[in-house]
This record gives C-alpha cells, structure tokens and sequence, in this order.
C-alpha cells in the first residue's frame, strides 16, 4: 500500500503545480488587447474580436504562445475574414 500512497502524492504534487502555472499564466495581463486584433485584422468592435482574445489565451494558456510578438505573428498569418461584422 505504501507506493501506491508514493504515486498519489507524486500526482497530487504534480496537478497543484499545474494549477499554479495555469493561475499564474491567467492573471497575468493578455499579450495584445481589442484594439490591436482590431488594428492587425482590419476587423471592427464585436463578438470576432473578443473571441479571438479568448483563443489568443488559451494557446498561451497551452504554453503555444509566450511573448506579445509570437500573439501577433498569429494574427498575421490568418487568411483574411470571408465574412464582416
């Protein structure tokens, strides 16, 4: 019984390590704002824009993206939008 106690503090250490990181990453301040999806991808206020920050988070939530430049690189590579607001 006792390794099995071995494994599960091992896990439990591990998964409040990983909340920690995941808290860290979300209170920190967001790698670009509205303005500048905005600015980048020629798009006006609303709905596209704030989802776009929320995937913008989440890749850095994923550890996909660190720094404001590897956000905008992003941006930048998307195809232009088909469809307007």
């Amino acid at each position: 019984q006792r390794p099995v106690a071995g494994v599960v503090i091992r896990l439990c250490r591990r998964a409040l390590g990983l909340l920690q990181e995941v808290s860290d990453t979300a209170q920190a301040p967001p790698l670009l704002d509205g303005s500048d999806v905005m600015e980048v991808l020629g798009l006006p206020p609303g709905p596209r824009v704030g989802a776009i920050l929320r995937w913008l988070d989440r890749l850095r939530t994923e550890k996909r993206i660190r720094t404001r430049e590897e956000a905008l690189e992003i941006l930048w590579s998307l195809p232009p939008p088909r469809i307007r607001d």
